[in-house]
């Protein structure tokens, strides 16, 4: 086991769950839970392609689907894997796994093609945050 991350169990109705900590003990969420109609579903993040922000509220892309949370994009962002999602608009955060290539456009935005052909703006603000770790 690294000195980065350990190893934490919970004993959950006789069974045991591990799940990876990292150092310091930041825990980021798995899955986040939506509504939809009289039921809660419980999505991976994982699977989530990006999150759109609007006002006070979130929608979370997933494949075709799209759910919404009452949550704002900031506090949304504070509690995301950094590794994982990163902010690339100011009203948008995309899963960097769901991401394929980063292409130039105009006047120094970019533009994210995600696996599934899908293009997302990349602001100028943001791109460098971007890139960094794709250099």
């Amino acid at each position: 086991m690294s000195s980065i991350e350990s190893i934490e169990q919970d004993g959950v109705g006789g069974e045991e769950i591990a799940r990876v900590v990292p150092a310091g003990g930041i825990r980021f969420p798995k899955r986040i839970t939506v509504r939809v109609d009289e039921r809660i579903l419980f999505v991976r993040t994982e699977d989530v392609e990006w999150f759109e922000g609007s006002r006070n509220y979130v929608k979370v892309h997933v494949g075709t689907q799209v759910y919404r949370i009452r949550m704002s994009l900031r506090a949304l962002e504070e509690v995301l894997d950094p590794d994982r999602f990163r902010r690339i608009h100011r009203s948008i955060i995309v899963n960097l796994d769901h991401v394929r290539e980063v292409q130039p456009w105009f006047s120094g935005d970019y533009v994210a093609l995600l696996r599934d052909r899908r293009q997302l703006r990349v602001s100028r603000t943001f791109a460098q945050e971007l890139l960094r770790p794709l250099q």
